[in-house]
């Protein structure tokens, strides 16, 4: 940090304040660009069950540029959060507590449109639901950009009507993205892969936060919008024409059986066949069925704190670092610096976890929940007592390899777990997602109202997100003291 220039009552020159960031930035994205290729490698090695190599190669040839697709989608979600900044709200004539209702109706639309969109994602299948998510994002990312290229249009109402849009369709999209990977990977190699990917999610907040940050300082705030914008829009070109959303290749019998789920789902999905009442009826069983699983709504809830903490931490980190004491000479420096942070620790966490529960724990998801709920409680209490920067620093370090951790295991590998004996891998990413978002809007007007009302620091947000951290403790050790009964025990059937 001293190197940085994050020296106490020093206050460094224009230049050299510059070409520290430069140097930040050029060498976290050539140390993101090896892990993305570290990852690929990765992928490649994890074969525990003798796929041949073009086997292989074809798997990583198809999920490859929907990684690229999640870090887009990551990128038109976050930028929002990572421009909440006092100049922002300004433009905007917003208070804490109104900019947090942008968070928290987005959310709550997305919530309850998850409710039915895991269910579209399994009737119209992967590859068609993914295209229209990435289009449906793409198009409101450059809406909101037009209208707040205008001040008439450049306000508080208007961005909270199309950010709600926004998040309709990126929950489409990933809820598609992920039953797309679900046919193309068995049960034993969904917590590498879970992990693999998560290289990409880190990818897609180091684009809004550190990307997002210098393009506020250089541009004008509407093109935080545009850029995920065209980007997706590209990138949903090559999915049509380009994706494969279940094997081609038969050879591989041990995802014989998942790979005859996914293809009667893309059979009975194709605009040629009709769907019928029975079979849209099934689809609501097979929520309900979930949702009677008392481990399944135990880990539920630990995905509601972890979205409340998760969203608390990206929605409001942005105006923790400006009005941090440090703020007013190393404020840009800084926000780049955490938005360094959140990316690599998630990405860090992501790996960890998945391979961990498949190397160690035979795809036994729980003793990896337990460790990651703990050291997040940990950490979160932590930055609540932390007072220098470098220790506020590694509190948010430990803090977001916990948070995206959880978050990899549990969204790309336990929702498979859940899903995929039934077919149902759409609706089980969807429930989970309903209720992370559910805890992320809590995190808008709830840490908004209370930075609002609670004195001016921001020791009240941080004790809220220890607070959710140490409930969603609670839960998941609930979860392991009841493991012993039928239905309640994290493992991927094989």
């Amino acid at each position: 940090l001293s190197r940085l220039g994050f020296r106490s009552g020093q206050v460094a020159c224009g230049g050299s304040r510059t070409m520290g960031v430069a140097l930040l930035v050029v060498s976290a994205s050539v140390l993101l660009i090896v892990c993305l290729f570290s990852a690929m490698l990765l992928d490649q090695s994890n074969n525990p069950h003798n796929h041949t190599k073009a086997y292989r190669r074809a798997r990583l040839m198809n999920w490859l540029p929907l990684g690229f697709v999640y870090a887009m989608l990551y990128f038109g979600r976050y930028n929002v959060e990572a421009a909440n900044t006092a100049d922002t709200r300004a433009m905007l004539h917003a208070s804490k507590f109104g900019f947090g209702w942008v968070v928290t109706l987005a959310y709550l639309t997305s919530m309850f449109t998850l409710s039915f969109n895991g269910g579209v994602v399994d009737y119209l299948g992967g590859r068609i639901a993914l295209v229209i998510g990435m289009s449906g994002v793409a198009v409101t990312n450059i809406v909101i950009g037009i209208c707040m290229s205008f001040p008439v249009t450049t306000n508080i109402l208007a961005l909270s009507v199309l950010e709600s849009i926004n998040f309709i369709f990126q929950g489409l999209a990933t809820c598609s993205t992920i039953k797309i990977n679900s046919s193309w990977y068995d049960g034993l190699e969904r917590g590498v892969f879970g992990g693999v990917f998560n290289c990409f999610i880190a990818s897609g907040l180091f684009l809004a936060f550190v990307g997002g940050s210098l393009i506020l300082d250089t541009l004008h705030f509407s093109y935080v919008f545009f850029c995920p914008g065209v980007g997706l829009l590209i990138l949903a070109l090559y999915v049509w024409f380009c994706t494969d959303e279940v094997p081609e290749n038969e050879e591989t019998s041990l995802l014989q059986e998942e790979e005859t789920i996914a293809k009667t789902d893309v059979q009975e999905a194709t605009p040629r066949a009709s769907r019928s009442t029975q079979d849209v009826q099934l689809i609501k069983n097979r929520a309900l069925e979930m949702l009677r699983n008392p481990s399944f709504c135990r880990i539920l809830f630990c995905f509601v704190c972890n979205g409340f903490v998760r969203e608390s931490l990206c929605t409001w980190f942005t105006s923790w670092c400006q009005f941090h004491a440090i703020s007013s000479v190393h404020g840009p420096r800084m926000h780049i610096l955490m938005g360094i942070t959140l990316a690599f620790s998630s990405l860090i966490g992501g790996m960890v976890c998945g391979w961990v529960s498949d190397r160690f724990f035979a795809a036994d998801r729980l003793p990896v929940l337990m460790v990651c709920h703990l050291a997040q409680c940990l950490c979160a209490f932590g930055f609540y007592f932390a007072q220098d920067p470098a220790t506020q620093v590694m509190s948010v370090a430990g803090l977001t390899l916990s948070l995206f951790g959880l978050y990899s295991l549990i969204m790309n590998t336990v929702s498979m777990d859940f899903g995929c004996s039934s077919g149902a891998t759409g609706t089980s990413s969807s429930l989970f997602k309903a209720g992370q978002y559910f805890g992320c809007a809590l995190a808008g007007t709830l840490i908004g109202w209370l930075l609002d009302n609670c004195g001016p620091g921001f020791a009240v947000w941080k004790l809220a997100m220890a607070v959710a951290s140490l409930l969603g403790l609670v839960m998941v050790t609930a979860e392991w003291l009841m493991r012993a009964q039928p239905g309640s025990k994290l493992k991927s059937e094989e």
